[in-house]
This record gives C-alpha cells, sequence and structure tokens, in this order.
C-alpha cells in the first residue's frame, strides 16, 4: 500500500479560463452596439402603444359628444368665457344649451363621469382627474392652478376665437345650436376634436391655450381652429398663438370627426384641407379616406 501511494504521481489543480481585458472590451462593444440598434425599434414600440392609447381617448371622447347630441339633439357648446363659472340650476348642474363651462365638461355624463358632473363643489370638479382627456405620449394626468389640464380640444371651425359664425360643430354658448342636421358637409366630412399644439417649454402648465382646465367655455383650452397649420410640439414659450391644433407625437396628430371614426392626420395635411376639413357647411366635401 505504501510503494502504490509512492508511485502516484500528483496531477496539477486545472486553471479557470478568464477573459483578458481585450476579450471584455470586445464584448462591452458588441453590447452598446446591439443596445444602440435595438433602442430605437424599442421607443418606437413605446411610442406606437402610447398613440394608440392616445387614439382610444379620441375615440371615447367622440363618442361622448355623439352621445350628447343624441341625448339632447345638440352637440356640447363650448360655454360661455374661459374665466365663467358653472352654471347651476338650483343644487344640479344645468345641461346644454345653458351650461357655460366648456363641452368637455359637458358630456361627463356619457364618459362615465357621472360623479365629477354632479359633484356640488366647481373647485372640485375644475380638478378632477378625467384620464380619457390625457394623452400619455405628452404628459401623465396633470394639474395646474388646481384645474386639470385636457390634451384635447373641439373643432371651432376655420375661422378664430374672437370672431363670428363659427364654423365648427363646436361653437360658442350663445351662438346656434348645433346638431346632425346642420353639418351641411357631412358627418364623415367634418372635424369634431382633436389634439392641442402645446409648447415643450411649458408640458406641466402655465402656456395660453393650456393654463385654465379641461372645464373652460370658450378659449384655447379647449377649442381650436382649423385656419393654421398643425404643429408638433415645440419650444414656443408661455405667451403666443396657440390656436392650432397639433401633439406630442412625431408622426401626426389623432383626430375625431362627427361620425365617430378616428385617424391620425400628418403635420404636413394640406392647410386648404384642414380648413374644409374644419368647416361643418362650406361645401366643398374632402375625402378622408385618402388622408
Amino acid at each position: 500500500m505504501s510503494n502504490d501511494l509512492q508511485n502516484l504521481s500528483f496531477v496539477p489543480a486545472c486553471r479557470r479560463a478568464a477573459f483578458t481585458l481585450v476579450e471584455l472590451l470586445v464584448v462591452i462593444a458588441i453590447i452598446g452596439v446591439l443596445v444602440a440598434l435595438l433602442l430605437p425599434a424599442i421607443q418606437a414600440a413605446r411610442e406606437a402603444s402610447l398613440r394608440t392609447r392616445c387614439l382610444n381617448n379620441v375615440k371615447q371622447t367622440s363618442l361622448g359628444v355623439i352621445l350628447h347630441e343624441s341625448s339632447l339633439k345638440m352637440f356640447p357648446n363650448n360655454g360661455e368665457h374661459f374665466s365663467s363659472g358653472r352654471k347651476m340650476l338650483g343644487s344640479k348642474p344645468a345641461a346644454a344649451p345653458n351650461q357655460t363651462w366648456g363641452w368637455m365638461y359637458q358630456i361627463l355624463p356619457f364618459i362615465e363621469e357621472q360623479a365629477v358632473w354632479n359633484d356640488p363643489s366647481s373647485a372640485k370638479a375644475r380638478g378632477a382627474v378625467i384620464n380619457s382627456l390625457s394623452c400619455p405620449s405628452r404628459r401623465s394626468p396633470t394639474i395646474f392652478g388646481g384645474a386639470f389640464l385636457s390634451d384635447y380640444v373641439g373643432n371651432g371651425g376655420d375661422t378664430q376665437e374672437g370672431g363670428s359664425n363659427h364654423t365648427g360643430p363646436i361653437v360658442k354658448f350663445n351662438d346656434v345650436r348645433i346638431s346632425y342636421r346642420r353639418l351641411v358637409d357631412g358627418a364623415s366630412k367634418t372635424l369634431l376634436i382633436a389634439e392641442k399644439f402645446v409648447s415643450m417649454d411649458n408640458r406641466e402648465g402655465g402656456s395660453w391655450g393650456d393654463n385654465t382646465g379641461y372645464y373652460c367655455g370658450w378659449g384655447w383650452d379647449s377649442v381650436r381652429f382649423g385656419r393654421r397649420a398643425p404643429q408638433y410640439d415645440f419650444s414656443l414659450g408661455s405667451a403666443g398663438s396657440f390656436d392650432m391644433f397639433g401633439a406630442a407625437h412625431s408622426t401626426g396628430f389623432n383626430v375625431g370627426l362627427c361620425d365617430g371614426s378616428v385617424r391620425l392626420l400628418t403635420y404636413e395635411i394640406d392647410i386648404i384641407t384642414l380648413q374644409r376639413l374644419s368647416n361643418r357647411k362650406d361645401g366643398f366635401l374632402v375625402d378622408t379616406s385618402a388622408l
């Protein structure tokens, strides 16, 4: 036994293989290249998902307007003025055509927000978060000055805020009552609601057209016009011309038509086409299937 032990030879232990510094740097470089290739695709997929959620918000909101018209035989108007108080009849809010708050407040009972509509506290109603009125590509639901900010607006036509004889389906408090029979160009040829431009400097609120709240009466917070080209959000400070449609999506802005259909329009849309789409009664019919 002892001789056998003496004859045994000892095998040296195996050494573990290890990366050299050069190999490690090569691996890191490869991972960096893969991340650089995949990141744009991941970001594009994420934005496509957010844009689809936004389109669903536009669809739900458009259907709320349509249900309002079906129930009250008129589209909601856009209230009296951006600073007007809520019109109450006793302890209950007035409905159109007597409500002085804007169209988004007026459709609350038709988008499953009856509790906000009925809240006796105007301050609480102003500050209530309505998720379906917020575009997830731009910001999370945002409160500014005690008021919830909307990313969607009604189509006031191809005129402007201070004009008269507004040509869109969403008109001012004391204007003519708009129903489907007044859509001379047809429901499928008339813009109903759209996303709005917001300056990138003030996405948390504070710029013109984004400083009052979703409930706002006649003003840029809740109504925009097709007279000017739509814009992808860019830096424009807190004061300027903010009466155009637009969005935080790089590819275009989501819109709803008066027939309940929704789609994405590009920022390159011909301005004459946009104006005709915004005007409910100009007699120029837009081929919306080509948009």
